[in-house]
């Protein structure tokens, strides 16, 4: 495996992944209000349905960047667009974070006459709205190859949306995937 070099988040790639926590500290959101951000816009990146960090695990984008310092990768991902994406087993009582990405195979039959399609980045996927979210030890950092963060989130890694891909094979599996799972909204 190869040796793991330090991330960089900027402030634009940090914002978008406020997505990925229930709550930020104070700290994060006076941050945040000082590049220009409002509190209606940063309550509704928060409130995105997404896979989500605990507030016990970390405060905000940057205090994240900081713990991933700490671990190994369990795995690296190399993307056909250059990407990596790197998955990490975090021990942490009570997990990390929300699995929100299930299997449609995992839902009761009963549950996916629930299931509604979302347009997420130009592309339908699929929603159940759902009270409990099964917890994670698993982080995946996706980056570019300057190491620039490109998304985080606690949860399996799953492809990028198959808007966003041009490579064929990619493509398919995008597809394959995203019509074979679903997001669970709280």
């Amino acid at each position: 495996m190869e040796e793991q070099k330090e991330f960089i988040l900027t402030d634009e790639r940090a914002f978008y992944l406020l997505k990925h926590f229930e709550e930020i500290d104070k700290k994060g959101i006076i941050y945040f209000q000082n590049l220009g951000f409002g509190i209606d816009a940063i309550n509704l990146c928060l409130k995105t349905v997404a896979s989500k960090f605990y507030a016990n695990f970390c405060n905000n984008p940057f205090d994240l960047m900081q713990k991933i310092t700490h671990y190994i990768p369990i795995d690296i991902i190399n993307q056909t667009n250059g990407n990596k994406a790197f998955i990490y087993n975090i021990s942490f009582a009570g997990g990390i974070g929300s699995n929100t990405i299930i299997p449609l195979k995992d839902i009761k039959e009963s549950d996916k006459t629930r299931i509604k399609k979302v347009v997420r980045n130009g592309f339908h996927v699929n929603v159940l709205e759902q009270k409990k979210f099964d917890f994670t030890s698993q982080l995946v950092v996706i980056c570019n190859p300057l190491h620039e963060v490109i998304t985080a989130f606690p949860g399996i890694y799953a492809p990028a949306y198959p808007t966003q891909l041009v490579d064929e094979q990619e493509l398919k599996a995008a597809i394959l995937f995203w019509e074979s799972h679903a997001f669970i909204k709280n």
